[in-house]
């Protein structure tokens, strides 16, 4: 039995976006067609944001991600190819991220897909219904985060078996 929309609309707003991230991210990779990156590219996005100053605190911060998991992403990329640490001269405990060529070059198929699918999210939405939904997004995040919360940590796992 299917359930209703009133049904469905009655869930947490927190299931609506786990779904609607699931189906977002699912086409992010179908459409970016990379398959050693998975799911890792909004880190590579995030680097290229601060080429400079960008720090596995950093990272871990913007992205909500836990120190542990970005440490382990990072040690991936860098595996693949797709960033390097190099320790900071002003501060030797610290380590800056970089985005090597091979993750430069990918920057802008990224940026690409996203595109894609925005604008397929938004078909038959109005520009002034797009607005409205960004700002109220927006909103959404910046109440939420004021609240006082438990840490929470979602770690996204690939379908894919891994091979050892």
């Amino acid at each position: 039995m299917p359930f209703s929309s009133e049904d469905i609309l009655s869930l947490p707003l927190g299931r609506h976006f786990v779904v609607l991230s699931r189906m977002y991210y699912g086409a992010f990779t179908k459409l970016l067609e990379q398959p050693d990156l998975d799911k890792y590219f909004t880190i590579l996005l995030m680097i290229s944001y601060h080429p400079e100053r960008c720090t596995q605190q950093c990272l871990s911060k913007s992205g909500q991600i836990d120190k542990a998991q970005v440490t382990h992403i990072l040690d991936e990329l860098i595996e693949k190819g797709y960033v390097l640490k190099v320790q900071n001269p002003d501060d030797r405990r610290e380590y800056l991220i970089h985005l090597t060529e091979k993750g430069q070059q990918l920057i802008p198929k990224i940026k690409e897909a996203m595109q894609q699918l925005l604008e397929a999210a938004f078909a038959d939405v109005s520009e002034a219904e797009r607005a409205t939904f960004l700002k109220v997004l927006q909103t959404a995040y910046c109440n939420l985060s004021n609240l006082p919360a438990n840490p929470v940590t979602i770690q996204v796992v690939s379908n894919k078996k891994q091979t050892k």
